[in-house]
C-alpha cells in the first residue's frame, strides 16, 4: 500500500459544466461503498475522491462508506456529508487469493485460508441481512475481494456496482483466473475498470456490464507549482545535491522493493532512495545458509518463469540487501500528504511485480515529474516509453539503475517526460469527468430498476382476478 494522502489531497476540482443528456436520469438516493483495506492506499484515496466529487455533483445522493476494518473509518471519517460504520468482516485474503494477488497455498496463511472459507456461508448470511436492514439503493463494491459481499448483494435484490482496481493476475490459461473473472462479471449489474488492461483481465464481456472509468487525481492538489521540494528533504535529511528516487508503497514484493534496493546498490552516491509507506524490520537480519539458498533458488524459479516474483521471508530478504547503504535509503513511513515528498524528487519509481494501476505514477505526471517503471501490461498501455517515462525489465534492478543514470545525466529529457506526462494526467484523470461517468452507471441501473419495476406492475394487473 502506498502511503496515505492527507484530506487536501482528495479535493477534487469541482465541476460546473452543464449536464449532457444522458446525464439527466434518476439517480440513487442512497449509495453504500463497502471498503476492503486496512489502511490508507491508492484504492481508499480513490474511494475517498469518488465520494467527494460525487457530494459535489450529486448532492442529494446520501453516501455510506461501510468498511472491513474499523481502522479505516477515521479516514473516510473527514469526508463532509459521508456517514461511516463498521461493515461484517469479510474474507479478505481469499478474496486476494482468488484474484491471484496472494499466493494460493501459503503456508503460514493455510489456517486463516481455510477458517475464512468455513466460516463464508455465515458470513454471506449476516451480510445479507445487513443488506436488508440499510437497504441502500446501489451497492458499490471498492475492490475485486469482497466475494461475499457481492454474492450478499445479489441475494438482498440490491443493484450491485463492482469497482475492480485490481488486474486479476494470472497467465493467459489459468482457470481460476477466466473463473473469477467470470463470476465477478455474471454477479455485478455493472463493473468499473481502472484502466483497459484490468479491464482485459476479466475475460471477454459478453454481458456488456464493463465500463472503463480512469482513477481522478487531484490535478489542483498535483500542481507543480503549489509545492517547495526542498523543505521535504530537509525535513527527511536529504543532502540538496542527492538525486531522489521516490517510491511509495512500502517495502511490498508488489512494489519491487528487492530489486530497487539493487538498483540503489548499483548506483553511485548521490543517489538516494525515499519510500513511503510500511517500514522494513527494525532489527539486525543475519540470514543463514539455509535462508540464502531458499532466496537464491528463487531468484532461479522468477528468471526461467516458473514465479512471478520473489515472495518468500520478503521483509527479511529486502532487510539483508540493504546492507552497505543505509545512509542512502531514507524510511518516511506513512505520511498524510504524498505531493511534498514528489515535488522533492528527481524521479519516481513504480516497480510493480504485480500488474495494477499505479496511482502514483499518475501524481507525479500531474507534478511534470519523471516516471521508471517496469514493463508490465498496466504500464505498457500508460507510458509511452521515452515519450512520458522509461519502461524497464521487470526482474532487472541493473536496468533500473541505468534508467536513473539516463535521467540523471538528461536533465532536458527528464523535464520533456514530466511535460508529457501532465499532459495526459490533464486528459485522462480529471475527477469530475471521471466522476460523472460513474453517476451515468448508476443513473442507467436506476432506469433499468425503474422499468423492471413497471413492468412487473402492468404484469401484475393483466393477472386473471380470482372469483
Amino acid at each position: 500500500m502506498r502511503a496515505g494522502p492527507s484530506m487536501a489531497e482528495t479535493q477534487a476540482v469541482a465541476t460546473t459544466e452543464p449536464l449532457r443528456p444522458e446525464e439527466t436520469g434518476p439517480l440513487p438516493a442512497v449509495v453504500a461503498y463497502i471498503h476492503h483495506g486496512q489502511v490508507p492506499g491508492g484504492a481508499p484515496t480513490s474511494l475517498r475522491i469518488l465520494v467527494e466529487e460525487i457530494g459535489r455533483q450529486a448532492p442529494r445522493t446520501e453516501r455510506r462508506i461501510w468498511c472491513v476494518f474499523s481502522p479505516m473509518m477515521p479516514y473516510f471519517a473527514q469526508i463532509e456529508g459521508a456517514q461511516v460504520d463498521k461493515y461484517i468482516e469479510t474474507p479478505v485474503l481469499t478474496g486476494k487469493k482468488l484474484i491471484g494477488w496472494s499466493p494460493l497455498f501459503q503456508a503460514s496463511a493455510l489456517g486463516l485460508l481455510l477458517r475464512q472459507l468455513m466460516a463464508a456461508r455465515a458470513t454471506i448470511a449476516r451480510e445479507v441481512a445487513w443488506l436488508r436492514r440499510h437497504r441502500p439503493d446501489i451497492v458499490h463494491l471498492n475492490s475485486a475481494t469482497l466475494w461475499t459481499s457481492a454474492i450478499a448483494a445479489r441475494r438482498a435484490g440490491i443493484p450491485l456496482v463492482w469497482h475492480v482496481r485490481e488486474t486479476l493476475h494470472g497467465r493467459a490459461w489459468n482457470p481460476r483466473k477466466h473463473l473469477y473473472g467470470s463470476f465477478l462479471r455474471r454477479t455485478a449489474d455493472a463493473v468499473i475498470a481502472i484502466s483497459p488492461q484490468d479491464a482485459a483481465s476479466l475475460g471477454s464481456d459478453r454481458e456488456g456490464k464493463v465500463n472503463v472509468v480512469y482513477n481522478a487525481v487531484n490535478l489542483d492538489r498535483f500542481a507543480p507549482e503549489r509545492h517547495d521540494g526542498q523543505a521535504a528533504r530537509k525535513s527527511h535529511g536529504i543532502p540538496d545535491d542527492a538525486f531522489v528516487i521516490l517510491s511509495l508503497g512500502g517495502f511490498s514484493y508488489r512494489k519491487g522493493a528487492w530489486q530497487l534496493i539493487r538498483a540503489l546498490k548499483a548506483l553511485p552516491d548521490r543517489f538516494h532512495l525515499v519510500v513511503a509507506g510500511d517500514h522494513l524490520p527494525r532489527q539486525p537480519i543475519r540470514p543463514t545458509m539455509p535462508m540464502r539458498l531458499r532466496w537464491r533458488l528463487e531468484n532461479l524459479a522468477v528468471r526461467i518463469g516458473w514465479r512471478a516474483t520473489q515472495t518468500w521471508r520478503y521483509p527479511e530478504r529486502v532487510k539483508a540487501e540493504c546492507a552497505g547503504v543505509e545512509s542512502r535509503l531514507h524510511q518516511v513511513g506513512h505520511v498524510d500528504d504524498v505531493a511534498p515528498l514528489i515535488a522533492a524528487c528527481d524521479a519516481l519509481v513504480f516497480a510493480g511485480t504485480i500488474p495494477h494501476f499505479a496511482r502514483p505514477v499518475y501524481e507525479a505526471w500531474a507534478m511534470e515529474k519523471p516516471v521508471v517503471a517496469f514493463d508490465t501490461p498496466v504500464m505498457r498501455s500508460e507510458i509511452a516509453n521515452g515519450e512520458d517515462g522509461l519502461l524497464v525489465p521487470r526482474d532487472a534492478p541493473e536496468a533500473l539503475a541505468a534508467a536513473f543514470t539516463f535521467i540523471a545525466q538528461n536533465p532536458s529529457r527528464a523535464r520533456e517526460f514530466g511535460k508529457h506526462g501532465r499532459v495526459k494526467a490533464l486528459g485522462r484523470f480529471d475527477s469530475g469527468a471521471n466522476v460523472r461517468a460513474v453517476l451515468n452507471i448508476y443513473r442507467k441501473l436506476m432506469t433499468d430498476l425503474s422499468a423492471k419495476a413497471e413492468v412487473a406492475t402492468a404484469a401484475s394487473r393483466d393477472l386473471p382476478k380470482r372469483p
